[in-house]
């Protein structure tokens, strides 16, 4: 699908959410452009793209004069039927588009007539009752998954039990045995190079944030040991590493105003991704910090690298799902043209692009 614009990729996604949140059948009929437009209060300009994306996808079909259709069985190719499984969650990110993105980086593999691809959502930790129940139902052969952290291995496990070839655009660290291949991109690679970067750069204070519900990961600790150890510096992790509180909306940041308030400038703040990051740019600036001269900023990943006013160092994370999409969608045509796929991991390599928020230059030690 190609991407046309925002509000296009936007209106995409809602309609795409409707076909799979109301389990919407082959056949099926969808409203009207005139209908979405008025629903989604949308151009119906940019309605029509959204529409014709989902056309050269193969999601719906247009019949002149007739109405749009989810695409009925009889039009499919002769090819195996293959299923995205994305959690509902993906459908409601406003900032970029992840289930396109996820999407485009598979149907550079499947999309070539050979499989039919299609989407299923799932609710956090019910990915067999609301996605993996109703692929079997549906006569699909194989499914990339994407799970949350709620999510469970037996799900997985019951799937490919059932016959269905799996594999895992994530792995969290409970699914990395569960019996099936998985393809990640190793997140303490970014981290690490992100810390030895800024302390290269003579930021030793330096301030990472990261979220509540991926604590139990560990990731943090033991990158800054590693990269402070190596530098020769103590590492006060009471004065270095900060916990977010999980939060509903992306904008309620409290954590991170009450460490600006309470805690002691640091040279450098890391964060977990581009909508804190974003927040703490507000932060600096309520403050009268500049970034990078007072304050140099980072983010592990990044969605959307073209949408900041100061360019964010980052791994380009919207680069990194449609690559992970396209390792793991391989994987999955290998498994179902017959040939044996081992149960485990692909990381894919990943790197930091230092930009403008962090400077360009070294610094003294501050």
């Amino acid at each position: 699908m190609p991407i046309l614009s925002v509000k296009a990729d936007r209106a995409r996604d809602v309609i795409l959410q409707r076909i799979v949140r109301r389990r919407m059948k082959p056949g099926e009929r969808i409203p009207s452009e005139m209908q979405l437009a008025a629903e989604l209060k949308m151009n119906h300009q940019t309605v029509r793209r959204a529409l014709a994306q989902l056309v050269e996808a193969g999601v719906i079909v247009k019949q002149r004069r007739v109405g749009t259709f989810v695409r009925p069985v009889r039009n499919l190719h002769v090819g195996e039927p293959v299923s995205l499984l994305l959690p509902n969650s993906f459908f409601s990110i406003d900032a970029f588009s992840a289930p396109g993105l996820v999407y485009e980086g598979a149907r550079r593999v499947l999309g070539q007539g050979e499989f039919n691809l299609s989407i299923l959502g799932f609710s956090a930790g019910h990915l067999w009752e609301d996605a993996g129940r109703i692929a079997l139902d549906r006569g699909v052969r194989g499914v990339l998954v994407e799970p949350t952290l709620q999510d469970h291995v037996e799900d997985v496990k019951r799937m490919r039990d059932a016959g269905l070839a799996v594999v895992l655009t994530s792995c969290y660290p409970q699914f990395a045995n569960c019996g099936v291949p998985w393809v990640n991109i190793d997140r303490t690679v970014v981290m690490m190079e992100l810390v030895e970067g800024l302390l290269a750069r003579g930021h030793n204070r330096i301030a990472m944030f990261r979220l509540a519900h991926a604590s139990a990961l560990h990731f943090e600790e033991a990158v800054l040991r590693r990269a402070f150890d190596a530098h020769g510096l103590s590492l006060d992790l009471s004065k270095t590493l900060f916990e977010l509180p999980n939060v509903s909306d992306p904008a309620e940041l409290t954590g991170l105003t009450d460490f600006f308030d309470r805690v002691k400038e640091p040279t450098a703040v890391v964060v977990p991704d581009e909508i804190i990051a974003t927040g703490a740019f507000r932060m600096c600036y309520a403050r009268g910090l500049r970034v990078p001269e007072d304050v140099a900023i980072a983010a592990v990943h990044d969605h959307t690298p073209q949408s900041h006013t100061v360019p964010l160092t980052a791994m380009n994370a919207a680069r990194g799902m449609n690559d992970i999409a396209a390792a793991a969608a391989r994987l999955l045509a290998r498994q179902l043209n017959g040939e044996a796929v081992e149960p485990c991991g692909i990381t894919l390599p990943a790197r930091v692009e230092w930009k403008a928020s962090t400077g360009s230059s070294v610094v003294g030690a501050r």
